[in-house]
């Protein structure tokens, strides 16, 4: 795998994480970004993989998400039933 792919899938999935995170304790973006001290436009442009955020603010994403910046960056599962 390239540098290039890499950092691209960990793009990825950073940015479903976040989204699927947020979405499952009931946040707004506006929510997140005041628990985090982040703007929501920084926070969606995040959830739409336009930007990747510097390690400080991946650990306030964290913290807002009351999660590991680990968890953000876990591996997306593959679809269950899905193509092969």
């Amino acid at each position: 795998m390239t540098g290039r792919k890499a950092r691209s899938d960990l793009i990825v999935r950073l940015a479903y994480n976040l989204k699927r995170l947020r979405n499952a304790r009931q946040m707004t973006q506006r929510r997140l970004g005041q628990t985090c001290g982040l703007s929501p436009n920084y926070i969606s442009d995040v959830e739409r993989g336009r930007i990747e955020p510097r390690a400080n603010n991946l650990q306030k994403l964290a913290r807002g998400l009351g999660c590991s910046a680990d968890e953000l960056l876990r591996e997306i599962p593959p679809p269950r039933g899905g193509a092969k």
